[in-house]
């Protein structure tokens, strides 16, 4: 159950980076900037 929990929280953390990854390209467009922004969505 707790592994489950773990999972779900996993997957809400990775689409509410997404949502805010998208929020960013869309105010702005700096390529430097999103990037990191990525190296970070996957460091954790």
């Amino acid at each position: 159950m707790v592994f489950n929990l773990l999972m779900l929280l996993h997957v809400f953390h990775c689409l509410l980076g997404y949502y805010f990854l998208i929020l960013i390209l869309l105010q702005f467009q700096n390529k430097r900037f999103i990037g990191f922004f990525f190296f970070f969505l996957v460091t954790f």
